[in-house]
């Protein structure tokens, strides 16, 4: 999805400290709606030191920021947060057939992604609650799936690959 024409539907976030994840959707009319759920991000994000993600180089945090802009809202710099993307512990320390979230979780035994179709993707873009909904239960299901890989890579995490010569 595109920051240019693409809406931000939904977020998570689960702090380290707390076993609850803070979910938001959007409501309302989506230009005003989606403005108060950056803003409600980015005010949980405010307390955060260190944000991680899979695959969040490529797409959420661009995506995030391109929304945040277009909105003219300020979105942090370097020195907002840390952010960790699990994708280049995966790539850089693992070997698997691909390195998909769901493969990973899969061949780690930690659960498995909740997959949507592409027709309740659509739905919640034009704001249906049901879709909406389901939209959130994903990204929350997402949260605690990185958790998961994020606590079994621990030990890998923001090490170099062994270059061995």
């Amino acid at each position: 999805m595109d920051g240019a024409y693409g809406v931000m539907l939904s977020w998570a976030v689960k702090r380290a400290d707390s076993e609850d994840v803070t979910c938001e959707y959007l409501r309302g009319p989506t230009i005003r709606g989606e403005r108060k759920l950056l803003t409600s991000l980015l005010r949980t994000l405010r307390d955060v030191d260190t944000v991680v993600t899979y695959c969040g180089s490529h797409f959420d945090i661009p995506f995030i920021r391109t929304r945040c802009l277009i909105h003219g809202i300020m979105f942090p710099g370097r020195a907002g947060f840390r952010h960790l993307d699990l994708y280049y512990t995966v790539r850089d320390h693992l070997r698997l057939p691909n390195n998909r979230l769901q493969t990973v979780l899969e061949t780690l035994g930690l659960g498995s992604v909740q997959h949507l179709s592409p027709g309740i993707w659509a739905a919640a873009s034009i704001g249906d609650k049901e879709a909406l909904r389901r939209v959130a239960e994903h990204n929350t299901a997402d949260v605690l799936a990185i958790e998961r890989l994020f606590e079994r890579l621990r030990e890998f995490v923001g090490l170099r690959p062994l270059r061995l010569t």
